[in-house]
C-alpha cells in the first residue's frame, strides 16, 4: 500500500478575507477537502497559519471526514520561539516570524501509519498531554555569523553516530542586517512530524519517517542561509522514538524535506539555488544526503508552483492556459529511502495543478455537489456586500470602479482629478461580472477567473503531493 503526503503552502490561513473565504471559513475548508480527496491523501502538512486559524482547523476536519468517510485530526503549533533562554523554551507568533505557524491534518484510521508523538508536548493542541508536531530545535549547526565562501561552514560528522546532545540550530529574521545574522529566537522555525509505518518485520531505522517542512525567509540576506539551515535539522538525520519511555534516538534511514523555500529552483543562474544542494550533498560534504523529487530536469517546467496575475512588468495576464499563470518553482520536497509512486489523481507531476481542475469540466467542478463548493464563495461575497440600495448600489460597497466592475468601499480624487476606488470587495478582477457569474456557475469559463478565484480566496501556492509505497 501507499501513502500520500500533500504540502501546502495556504496563504494566511486565518485572516479574515470575508467576500473572498467567508467569514466562518466553510467555503475555503470544504474546497481544501475536496482537492485533498482528489488528490487521495492521508497527511497534510500546511504552512502559513495564523494565530486565528486554529479555530478553523476543526472546519477543515469535519469537511475531511465528511467526504473521505475516513477519521482525521489535527494539531497545530506556531512557527517561532519566543523566549531567549534555550532551556524554558516558550513558542509564539511572532512579527519577526511573519506571525506564522504551521498545521498537521491526518488519517488516524490508515493503516499504513500512525503519527508519533513529539517527547515534549508544546503544540496548539495537546490531547491527554501529547502533541504530534513539533519545531526544529537542534541540528547540526555552525556558529553564528560564521560564513565561509557564502555559506556557513557545518562541522562533518559521521550521520550513524552523530553528536550527543546535538547542538542548538539558530534561523534568520526575515530582515537581518548583515549576511548570516542568525539568532535562537524570534525568527521562522521548520516543523517536524514523525510517522511511525507499519513495516513490522523492519528494524526502528525504517519504521520512523521524519517530515520535516518549512516557510523559508524571503529576503536577499536571508533566504539561502534559512534554506540551508532547514537542510542541517536534526530530524532529518536522527528522531526520538517516544513510543519509548526514555529518550532513543534512533538514525533514519529515510526523510522527508519540504516547503515553500522562496527559492527558484529553475533558476540555476542565481547564486542562491545553491542553498538547494544542502539537501542533496552526501553527509561528507556538508549535505542532508537527500534525492529531489521532481520528475526530471527536462520537465521542470511542470514544477511551477507560485500562482500570478500580472506579470514581471505588473500588466495583467490574460490568456486562456492555465500554466500561464504559474511560475517560480519555490515550493520543492526532498526524500532520501522511499519509493514514490504516482498519485491517483486527476493532475501531472509532483505540483497538484488545481488551476486545471477548476475549468469548465476539470476534476474540482465535474459534480454538482463540486460546483456548490464553488457557489458557496459566491454566497461570501453576496454577504460581505450587504442589502442592495434603492439606487442599485451596495450598502458596504456603495461604489463601482467602472475599470472592471468590481464594488468598491470608497473612492477619492487624485492631483490630477481622477477618481482613485478602494476597498473592493474582491480585488485584482478584470471583470467582476464574469468573475461572480463563474462562481455561481461553480466552474470557470476561462483561465484568468480560474487563477483570479485561487489567489484571491485559496493561496497564492499551489499544493505538493507526494505518494510513496509502504
Amino acid at each position: 500500500m501507499a501513502v500520500t503526503l500533500v504540502v501546502w503552502n495556504v496563504e494566511t490561513f486565518g485572516d479574515r478575507w470575508n467576500a473572498a473565504r467567508g467569514a466562518n471559513y466553510a467555503p475555503v475548508c470544504n474546497f481544501m477537502a475536496q482537492a485533498l480527496y482528489a488528490a487521495n491523501a492521508d497527511i497534510l502538512v500546511m504552512m502559513e497559519l495564523r494565530k486565528s486559524g486554529s479555530q478553523y482547523l476543526p472546519t477543515l476536519r469535519a469537511a475531511l471526514n465528511q467526504l473521505s468517510g475516513n477519521a482525521w485530526t489535527y494539531d497545530f503549533i506556531p512557527g517561532s520561539v519566543v523566549s531567549s533562554d534555550p532551556n524554558a523554551i516558550t513558542l509564539g507568533y511572532t512579527q519577526q516570524g511573519h506571525a506564522e505557524g504551521y498545521a498537521v491534518l491526518w488519517r488516524t484510521d490508515h493503516p499504513e501509519f500512525s503519527v508519533l508523538r513529539t517527547r515534549v508536548a508544546q503544540s496548539g493542541r495537546i490531547v491527554n498531554g501529547i502533541s504530534r508536531i513539533g519545531l526544529v530545535f537542534r541540528g547540526r549547526t555552525s556558529n553564528p555569523n560564521v560564513v565561509v565562501n557564502g555559506w556557513y561552514n557545518a562541522p562533518h560528522f559521521d550521520p550513524v553516530n552523530p553528536p550527543a546532545p546535538w547542538l542548538r540550530l539558530n534561523f534568520l529574521v526575515a530582515n537581518p542586517i548583515h549576511k548570516g545574522d542568525n539568532r535562537w529566537n524570534l525568527c521562522r522555525r521548520p516543523c517536524y512530524v514523525v510517522l511511525n509505518l507499519t513495516r513490522p518485520l523492519q528494524p526502528r531505522t525504517k519504521q520512523l519517517l521524519p517530515i520535516v517542512v518549512f516557510h523559508a525567509t524571503n529576503h536577499k540576506y536571508s533566504t539561502p542561509w534559512s534554506v540551508q539551515s532547514h537542510a542541517y535539522s536534526a530530524q532529518l538525520y536522527q528522531v526520538d522514538d517516544t513510543n519509548q519511555a526514555n529518550v532513543t534516538m534512533v538514525s533514519v534511514d529515510q526523510a522527508i524535506a519540504a516547503g515553500d523555500f522562496n527559492i527558484d529552483h529553475n533558476d540555476r543562474n542565481n547564486v542562491d539555488w545553491d542553498a538547494y544542494t544542502t539537501f542533496t550533498e552526501p553527509f561528507a560534504n556538508g549535505g542532508a544526503g537527500l534525492q529531489r523529487t521532481w520528475v526530471g530536469s527536462n520537465e521542470d517546467a511542470r514544477n511551477l508552483t507560485a500562482v500570478r496575475l500580472t506579470h514581471r512588468d505588473g500588466t495583467p495576464i490574460t490568456t486562456d492556459d492555465v500554466n500561464d499563470y504559474r511560475w517560480l518553482a519555490i515550493d520543492n520536497l526532498f526524500s532520501d529511502g522511499l519509493t514514490p509512486v504516482t498519485p491517483p489523481s486527476l493532475y501531472r507531476g509532483p505540483v497538484y495543478n488545481l488551476l486545471g481542475g477548476l475549468k469548465q469540466n476539470g476534476f474540482l467542478v465535474n459534480s454538482a455537489a463540486k460546483r456548490r463548493v464553488i457557489r458557496s464563495f459566491d454566497d461570501a461575497v453576496g454577504a460581505a456586500l450587504g442589502p442592495r440600495q434603492p439606487n442599485g448600489s451596495f450598502q458596504n460597497y456603495p461604489r463601482t470602479d467602472p475599470a472592471n466592475g468590481t464594488p468598491c468601499q470608497a473612492r477619492k480624487t487624485d492631483r490630477g482629478g481622477n477618481f482613485i476606488y478602494s476597498g473592493p470587495v474582491i480585488g485584482s478582477l478584470l471583470n467582476y461580472n464574469n468573475y461572480v457569474n463563474d462562481l455561481y456557475r461553480g466552474y470557470f469559463l476561462t483561465a484568468r477567473t480560474a487563477a483570479e478565484f485561487y489567489v484571491n480566496s485559496i493561496s497564492d501556492h499551489l499544493p505538493l503531493v507526494y505518494r510513496f509505497t509502504v
